[in-house]
């Protein structure tokens, strides 16, 4: 179990290079979207440490305040002025580094072949992962159930998912 420890916002510093080890994010059907992101960071003594940023993005809500003909004039000239803001909150949390290295050697000896089965649905939740970067990097995307060809991924992300505490019944 990962333990975690809440802050705010953490300071960068140019003596650490950071690396995002794994994305989860969970778009439910009629719920806030939420996400997570495991780091490493990289210091320059050699010293290695994990954090994570936690968001809960309440889509729902952003289009229930923009919806109607008025808000949508409103909602433009926001935007031109730069002050839509999104009902977006997350916090930040350090992260033991023991259970991010376990995270981390997990997805490097991954291996998944390409899903057999397809689903259509209406409902539910998409789950989409994200690893690696821009440059070198996967997503998957999975609807409510992660495919069998890729269990070891969906317990990975369940590992993750359960030790930051993103099932605290905030949907």
């Amino acid at each position: 179990m990962a333990t975690v420890h809440a802050g705010k916002t953490r300071k960068r510093d140019r003596s650490t290079r950071e690396k995002c080890v794994i994305q989860i994010v969970l778009a439910p059907a009629f719920h806030a979207v939420r996400a997570v992101q495991l780091y490493r960071s990289d210091h320059i003594d050699g010293a290695i440490s994990y954090y994570a940023v936690k968001l809960t993005w309440d889509q729902l809500e952003d289009q229930r305040n923009y919806m109607g003909p008025i808000e949508k004039i409103k909602t433009m000239r926001l935007e031109q002025l730069g002050l839509l803001t999104p009902t977006i909150q997350w916090t930040d949390a350090d992260v033991d580094a023991e259970f991010g290295r376990h995270i981390e050697n997990n997805l490097h000896v991954v291996s998944l072949p390409m899903p057999r089965s397809s689903v259509l649905g209406l409902d539910g939740e998409t789950w989409t992962i994200r690893v690696g970067d821009p440059w070198v990097g996967v997503e998957y995307h999975w609807w409510c159930n992660c495919p069998d060809e890729w269990r070891l991924l969906g317990e990975i992300v369940h590992d993750v998912w359960s030790a930051l505490q993103m099932d605290d019944g905030s949907d």
